[in-house]
């Protein structure tokens, strides 16, 4: 049954940006829709990284060894909400080189 919901949520996420982009013709538009929707599931997979993250802190009890995989995943999570950030100002320059407002 999980497998079931998990496919449909998928499902949804997948086809929900795909309606709300049919009727653009402009592709700048298109692009920037794409990542506008990328960006707010990059930065709620980034809020619950850090929380996991977080986790990984105070269950370490002061193991080396499990401080180091924590470091890194934050470390990981910050690069990701990074590469979103990028991601959004590449397409405002982009946007802006083309003369598209």
């Amino acid at each position: 049954m999980k497998k079931i919901i998990l496919s449909l949520l998928v499902i949804e996420l997948l086809i929900t940006p795909t309606v709300g982009l049919a009727v653009e013709t402009d592709v700048f538009e298109v692009i920037d829709n794409i990542v506008k929707y990328a960006y707010g599931i990059f930065l709620a997979a980034a809020a619950l990284s850090i929380i996991i993250c977080a986790y990984y802190f105070i269950t370490a009890a002061g193991d080396p060894q499990k401080i180091t995989k924590a470091k890194y995943f934050l470390l990981y999570t910050l690069i990701g909400v990074l590469v979103a950030v990028l991601s959004k100002g590449l397409v405002a320059l982009i946007k802006k080189i083309a003369g598209v407002e």
